[in-house]
């Protein structure tokens, strides 16, 4: 399958443009042809303080599987995976701070840092 017919996951993303998020893999770990994706998240504002250098800080805690095929024609052999996680992000002044660990199926363990906004 050509590179530009394949979907990219992995890796702790924000952005709608880029790779699809899957915790616990590094960045675009799996290039596969066919996939299906299901995820659950909360987010809990931890602290608010709107005139200060530090505006909120919030918690989160996710989890997502995937099902993917590397197979452009049937039968796909199905895989799925699964990875779940914790984050902690900052609203600065200077723009937003995250960072967030990951574990993936496999005794996988990433840590991740993002700062500024998505793109």
């Amino acid at each position: 399958v050509p590179f530009y017919d394949r979907f990219f996951l992995g890796g702790y993303n924000f952005s709608e443009t880029g790779l699809k998020r899957l915790v616990g893999f590094d960045r675009d770990e799996l290039a596969v042809s066919r996939m299906a994706i299901v995820g659950a998240s909360i987010r809990q504002q931890a602290f608010s303080h709107p005139l200060s250098f530090l505006r909120g800080g919030y918690t989160s805690f996710f989890y997502n599987a995937v099902a993917f095929s590397d197979r452009w024609e049937a039968p796909y052999q199905f895989h799925i995976l699964h990875g779940a996680g914790v984050g902690f992000a900052l609203d600065s002044l200077i723009g937003p701070m995250r960072i967030a660990c990951g574990w993936g199926e496999g005794g996988k363990w990433k840590l991740y840092l993002t700062l500024g906004p998505s793109f």
